[in-house]
């Protein structure tokens, strides 16, 4: 007679490894995807909209990049075992109508007053358009997976040992 006789004591333990693993992300793997999302916010200012281009100012300068403060206040905000949160714009007024967009109209004088170029303008209200600067783009999700898959699919725990094998296999 033949028998096979496998011990899963082994993929047992692997599997409640690869269980916690998906539970609970590793801090390292956080910092990643916060770090691949604050990169992406950069590109989408610095090519000037992705994947569509933003449309220009009206005195045809790239919209957004003036002092660089609304790009360069991209930031992980909060962090945990279970997520990441990455804000932009904290403190900033002009943060959400620069994403979404929307109509500025004066209301505490007769005319908004600003100044474009050299000259100063004064109108009763200004659209400015939405350039949603905080987008993920359908590459950050591709990486944003492989960084998740990475973290699970690896064998070894925090440690760096395996997290469990096929112990045996005998043929008797």
């Amino acid at each position: 007679m033949l028998r096979v006789t496998i011990d899963d004591s082994g993929l047992r333990q692997t599997l409640t490894g690869l269980v916690a693993r998906i539970e609970r992300p590793s801090q390292e793997t956080w910092d990643s995807i916060g770090e691949l999302v604050i990169n992406s916010i950069h590109q989408n200012f610095i090519a000037g909209g992705r994947p569509e281009g933003w449309k220009p100012t009206v005195l045809g300068n790239k919209p957004l990049m003036g002092s660089g403060a609304l790009m360069n206040s991209a930031q992980v905000s909060s962090q945990s075992d279970v997520h990441v949160e990455v804000t932009v714009g904290q403190g900033l007024p002009y943060t959400y109508i620069h994403q979404f967009g929307g109509t500025i109209t004066a209301k505490k004088a007769p005319y908004l007053k600003f100044k474009m170029g050299d000259q100063w303008v004064s109108k009763k209200s200004v659209t400015i358009p939405a350039r949603r600067y905080v987008r993920i783009q359908d590459e950050d999700r591709d990486q944003i997976l492989s960084i998740l898959s990475d973290y699970i699919i690896n064998r070894n725990d925090e440690s760096g040992n395996p997290i469990g094998e096929l112990n045996s296999m005998e043929t008797t």
